[in-house]
């Protein structure tokens, strides 16, 4: 799937501390540079709110690019959670056995909430 492509939007949360990343497009090997670049970009404490409304899959590579956010935002004493994650991703997490490290919510309201 060589045309496929990701963006990703970076954005202020509604709290202090807290950043929105708006994910758009598949999470692949052949994608997933474009996510790191914006991941290491992250600093400070807070929190992470991935968007995954408009991530339709994401591979093994994509996986491990999020584990890759995920252990630098820990060492930076930042939390990531996820929101809008579909059905598809969501079961590529949970057969890795992750999900204990990416919280899911069905919406930024639900996920702001949580971290409130």
């Amino acid at each position: 799937m060589p045309n496929d492509n990701l963006t990703v939007e970076r954005s202020s949360g509604s709290r202090e501390n807290h950043i929105v990343l708006t994910c758009k497009g598949p999470l692949t090997i052949q994608t997933l540079f474009t996510f790191q670049s914006v991941a290491r970009e992250l600093n400070g404490p807070g929190a992470v709110l991935v968007d995954f409304t408009q991530v339709p899959y994401m591979d093994s590579a994509g996986l491990g690019a999020l584990v890759g956010a995920f252990v630098s935002s820990r060492h930076a004493n930042r939390r990531i959670v996820l929101l809008g994650v579909s059905e598809r991703v969501a079961a590529l997490i949970r057969m890795s056995n992750l999900e204990q490290f990416f919280p899911m919510y069905a919406s930024r309201a639900e996920a702001e909430a949580a971290l409130a």
